[in-house]
């Protein structure tokens, strides 16, 4: 071991004392330029196959340049089209890939002697006659890339184009007799030439008289720089260094203009196509491997974290931390990736942030990733402490736990309701705690009605309603007065029907789903609709609420009326007076329809705020009142999918009041529910029919219709084959096809 160690130690003090040779040390002062190109553009800048090292014209001329005027170059390989993005965010220094001089190029940056003249030719397949101009392609067809200057030349000639990827693409169609010619650069024609060797085709003639001149460009400010590179190209063009190498790839000193016919006899040594597809392929296999993977994997990982970050943000309850949470995944989630890299990589550097490449592909991506991925982290958060997302119990007044279970629901003719403790207690003379949101109180009674409904919550006297204030609504002993009809006296001061519906019609081509349903709903009262899948219930509700636009026929809703049949001609005014209608009413869907992406509390007040305009100070406060009434004060701040289905309905339902509507519309509230959470939508709903809310109930439930509504309608093929009381349509209907309809729901067997 001592040996070893001796040799080891002996090594290092000889690097150490070794003087290092003033060679070294003038490479090591030489100042650094940064050159962009593209490394992928054969023959101009590409990797050689067989080292893979970075070669091409425009490499060999800018180190030439380099060697003359005493700088070490950088290599930075990008794509064109964001070249001069580097160049102006101060990345590189000066760009070799083919520049072209052109006035607005030379505006704004600083371009260098010309190294490089190109001129546009005709290219046809070889022995061919009659094409030697570009009058001569009247008529014929030509293989151009749509994206260069050369289709635009073509077309303009008379000849038709045909859409090709590159060169090669478009030599194969002129050999195959499947085009004319082609038009493109000498550059391309003479470098396919001399590295593939063909004499299949041949350069016959030019195409216009514009000769192209290729040039170093730098930026505006680096003049210093710019007159070194002149004074080394004037030097490399006297010494005969520029033509040496231009001849090495096109046969042909491109570096000064006219300078006659290229020879092309025997060529470089010729590529297989395999070798020119290697030649671009390795290179960016390379960058996959070493760049494009591990920046993927690191930018992965860091936007989880900030995924979950901003998940927790989210659903945090603070204001401050979800307000940025939901800014930042807006902007990410709102804008292309190409815009953030943009952003990132060259808009930084403006105000001063310079990150070198991987941390700012890293940075970008990163961001972009832990946007898109905090609405699904956020989504697969367990509630904790709250319980499970579905079939959680749910003591929604503050009573039993088993208040669902207990409530008057389908099927259930004989069931008590959840308070009828409170019930009892009423009957005897007490008041029950009628100042806590969600308790009830009613009167003992034998009537049907009163004995098997829910009671009414407690509403604070005085409070605003829909069409008044309730001014007392005490129960007391010895009253004998239904207390709904106390409410809905005290909410109706007018006769006339509230909802009135004549010859309602709609057809959806050739099905006729309404044909001419009449009926009135009063103010304060209850509608239910019964019928068979596909009888029009539905859509009557969607037409109230203008969800549906009627072909014929009246509705009027309070003092706001549209005749269908008679609509304006304008689409605006049409929109004005369908929009006043479809505020007179609010709607609870099948199937919720919350924003999932707001709390619960922000989806109640989207609609007064947003369309209606109130104050939101006004609409939170409204929106909390709401939550009580139906249970859910302490999910205020929680999302609908940390909600079981009843309780996201229930928010439905908030949601539709708070819109302040004349009449509300249930569709099928319950068929998308779980059958155990069936019962809490319901006895919200009857708390609402109870406090004197006008409501029309498209349901199946049909033992709920009997025990909530004041009127009962039967559609059947799109029209109201039966109306009356509840009594009248359920318990003693008068139509067949009442009876069969109701047999079939309530006794299946």
């Amino acid at each position: 071991m001592r040996p070893l160690l001796k040799v080891i130690a002996l090594v290092l003090l000889m690097l150490v004392l070794i003087p290092h040779g003033p060679a070294n040390a003038a490479e090591d002062e030489r100042p650094v330029v940064r050159v962009g190109t593209e490394g992928t553009y054969p023959p101009f800048s590409f990797h050689d196959s067989d080292t893979n090292d970075l070669t091409g014209y425009d490499v060999e001329v800018i180190q030439a340049i380099a060697d003359e005027a005493g700088w070490k170059l950088e290599f930075v390989e990008t794509t064109f089209d964001a070249i001069f993005a580097a160049l102006d965010a101060e990345r590189i220094d000066v760009i070799a890939n083919q520049v072209t001089d052109n006035p607005e190029r030379q505006a704004r940056y600083g371009l260098s002697e010309t190294y490089t003249y190109s001129q546009g030719v005709i290219v046809v397949k070889a022995g061919t006659t009659g094409i030697t101009t570009l009058s001569d392609l009247k008529g014929k067809t030509t293989a151009q890339s749509l994206t260069t200057n050369y289709a635009e030349t073509a077309r303009a000639a008379g000849a038709k184009v045909e859409g090709v990827e590159g060169f090669a693409q478009a030599a194969a169609l002129v050999v195959q007799g499947r085009v004319d010619a082609l038009l493109n650069d000498n550059l391309a024609a003479l470098d396919y030439l001399n590295t593939t060797g063909s004499d299949e085709i041949e350069i016959v003639g030019t195409a216009g008289d514009e000769v192209n001149q290729q040039k170093l460009a730098f930026r505006k400010d680096d003049a210093a720089l710019l007159q070194q590179a002149n004074e080394a190209m004037i030097a490399l063009k006297a010494d005969g260094t520029l033509a040496e190498i231009s001849e090495k790839y096109f046969k042909i000193d491109v570096s000064v203009e006219n300078s006659g016919q290229a020879d092309l006899s025997g060529g470089r040594a010729v590529r297989t196509d395999a070798e020119i597809v290697k030649d671009a392929a390795w290179p960016m296999f390379k960058k996959l491997v070493i760049a494009t993977i591990p920046i993927t994997i690191i930018s992965f990982a860091i936007g989880l974290v900030l995924a979950v970050a901003a998940a927790l943000a989210n659903i945090s309850g603070s204001r401050i931390f979800a307000g940025i949470a939901r800014i930042y995944i807006s902007i990410i989630r709102g804008t292309p990736l190409l815009v953030q890299l943009f952003i990132v990589f060259y808009g930084l550097p403006e105000i001063g942030v310079d990150l070198p490449p991987w941390p700012a592909a890293v940075l970008a991506l990163s961001l972009n990733v832990g946007g898109y991925a905090a609405e699904i982290v956020r989504s697969a958060i367990p509630l904790g402490a709250e319980g499970p997302v579905r079939g959680r119990g749910d003591d929604r007044h503050g009573l039993l736990a088993v208040a669902s279970a207990h409530h008057l629901s389908a099927g259930g003719t004989h069931r008590r309701p959840a308070a009828v403790e409170h019930a009892d207690l009423a009957a005897e003379g007490h008041v029950a705690a009628l100042g806590r949101a969600g308790d009830r109180a009613v009167p003992r009674s034998t009537d049907r009605r009163i004995g098997g409904s829910g009671v009414l919550p407690a509403v604070p006297p005085g409070r605003p309603l829909l069409l008044g204030r309730l001014r007392d609504t005490r129960s007391r002993a010895g009253q004998d007065r239904d207390p709904t009809e106390q409410v809905r006296g005290q909410m109706t001061d007018s006769s006339a029907p509230l909802v009135d519906v004549r010859g309602l019609a709609k057809a959806f081509d050739d099905n006729h789903v309404l044909r001419g349903v009449d009926f009135a709903v009063e103010a304060g009262t209850t509608t239910a609709a019964l019928g068979p899948s596909g009888s029009g219930k539905t859509t009557v509700l969607r037409s109230l609420n203008v969800l549906e636009t009627p072909d014929a026929g009246s509705i009027r809703i309070g003092d706001v009326e549209v005749d269908f049949s008679a609509l304006p001609a304008r689409p605006r005014a049409i929109r004005e007076r369908t929009s006043r209608l479809r505020a007179q009413s609010g709607m609870v869907f099948q199937s919720h329809h919350l924003f999932p992406h707001k709390t619960v509390l922000e989806n109640v007040i989207e609609g007064p705020v947003q369309v209606q305009g109130r104050p939101r100070d006004e609409a939170v406060s409204d929106a909390r009142d709401l939550l009580a009434q139906v249970g859910l004060s302490e999910k205020a701040n929680q999302h609908p999918f940390q909600l079981s289905g009843g309780q996201q309905q229930r928010v439905g339902i908030a949601r539709a009041l708070a819109l302040r509507p004349k009449v509300v519309l249930f569709d099928e509230p319950t068929s998308a529910l779980d059958p155990e959470l069936v019962g809490e939508v319901l006895a919200v709903i009857e708390d609402l029919t109870m406090q004197g809310w006008t409501t029309i109930i498209v349901t199946h439930e049909i033992r709920f219709a009997e025990q909530v509504a004041d009127q009962v309608l039967f559609l059947d093929r799109g029209v109201v084959l039966e109306r009356g009381t509840s009594a009248q349509v359920i318990g003693d209907p008068t139509h067949d096809r009442t009876r069969q309809f109701l047999r079939r729901i309530l006794d299946p067997g």
